[in-house]
């Protein structure tokens, strides 16, 4: 919503449904869910993350990937 310039002008429960339906093309977000779980699992149709594209990883994933893994992304 941020990188799209909406925060704080649509509801996040509506953007949600407007983001599944568009990139899933289903109403529920079970349904959505289920969808993206079966793309992780054929990684083909999921690209490399791309920090120039999304921005780099929150700092809580960062601390805990470091914590737990012993990794720094």
């Amino acid at each position: 919503m941020r990188r799209k310039g909406i925060l704080g002008k649509i509801e996040l429960n509506e953007y949600i449904r407007q983001r599944i339906k568009e990139d899933f093309n289903v109403d529920d977000i079970h349904e959505a869910s289920l969808k993206f779980l079966s793309q992780l699992k054929n990684r083909s149709c999921i690209g490399k993350y791309d920090p120039n594209v999304w921005g780099d990883y929150p700092r809580i994933l960062k601390d805990y990937v470091k914590k737990k893994f012993n990794i720094t992304l």
